[in-house]
């Protein structure tokens, strides 16, 4: 089997031969690429997939009516690596891009990753590891790291990658943002979690689209396994949509609104959803930014670093 490798940073490609046998008897994983104008990082993202020592895969890009030279670059793919599949269609945005993904998976396992991400090469060996540990519905996600546009590791605050509380939908609801941020590639799914209702991204919402559908799927209560390890990298780009605090707060507003009119006004959850909404209103708030971001974690640091003082001494 031929495979195409990346030469470097800049974005060519060269064909190699890859002579490891593909184990058909191994449950079968759909990545799901939904991609618009990613020509410039698609080639790292399916690089990555051609690297996985888990080899049961298959994946669907998704062109999202891109106006660059998506189309060459996915080709390069296809012509040498039947496990690729191309399909486009007119601009509708992310969440429908990932829904035409979901409408085409055909495997056991589903695995997100946007166009201009990756993920390291034992990912899915580790992660199916662990969802073969139990015949219920399941998910594994992983920890990750951040680069900038040109793939350099970049230090800094982020909010902790992993669920904490016994209720993940409670911590969800909670803390998203504040203090838990998983990237959509973290995760590995079992397919049973969008069937057989089908459970779809919102394309409705301008963003925070997958916090929504994660709420869906941890309403269906699946077991849960994380995996302490780096194994997902997140891109940071400046003018990604991420970075407009404005778009981002009243995007994360909608969502929660919808998210309302699942709930009885009895419930836990809807109470917990009301006082999401007024810190979100309070979280995005340009003079309170820094309090959240910066000063939370300066003082968490500090506490940390206390601890650690009186453990050395014994104390």
């Amino acid at each position: 089997m031929l495979r195409v490798s990346s030469t470097g940073r800049g974005g060519s490609f060269a064909l190699v031969r890859d002579d490891l046998m593909i184990d058909s008897c191994q449950p079968l994983i759909t990545v799901i690429i939904p991609a618009f104008n990613q020509a410039r990082y698609l080639g790292q993202a399916l690089n990555s997939l051609l690297a996985q020592t888990y080899r049961h895969w298959n994946c669907k890009i998704i062109d999202d009516g891109s106006t660059d030279h998506t189309v060459d670059v996915a080709n390069q793919y296809l012509s040498c690596d039947e496990r690729f599949q191309y399909v486009r269609q007119e601009n509708k945005g992310l969440s429908a891009a990932r829904n035409r993904g979901l409408e085409l998976a055909d495997g056991k396992y589903i695995q997100f990753l946007d166009a201009d991400d990756w993920i390291e090469p034992r990912k899915f060996e580790l992660q199916v590891q662990e969802l073969k540990k139990t015949e219920a519905v399941a998910l594994c996600y992983t920890d990750y790291y951040c680069v900038d546009e040109m793939g350099r590791r970049t230090p800094g605050f982020r909010p902790r990658p992993h669920f904490q509380s016994s209720n993940a939908l409670h911590d969800l609801i909670s803390h998203w943002e504040t203090e838990i941020s998983i990237p959509v590639h973290c995760f590995l799914f079992d397919a049973r979690c969008f069937r057989p209702a089908c459970i779809p991204f919102d394309e409705s919402l301008a963003n925070h689209e997958d916090w929504a559908c994660w709420m869906l799927v941890l309403e269906k209560d699946p077991k849960i396994f994380f995996l302490n390890l780096p194994l997902a990298v997140y891109r940071r780009c400046r003018n990604s949509m991420s970075q407009a605090s404005g778009c981002m707060r009243n995007g994360f507003l909608a969502a929660i609104d919808k998210a309302l009119q699942r709930f009885s006004r009895n419930s836990v959850e809807y109470h917990f959803l009301l006082r999401k909404r007024k810190i979100t209103k309070m979280f995005y708030s340009p003079w309170r930014w820094f309090y959240w971001r910066k000063y939370v974690f300066i003082l968490k640091k500090c506490f940390q670093w206390i601890k650690d003082r009186k453990n050395q001494v014994g104390i």
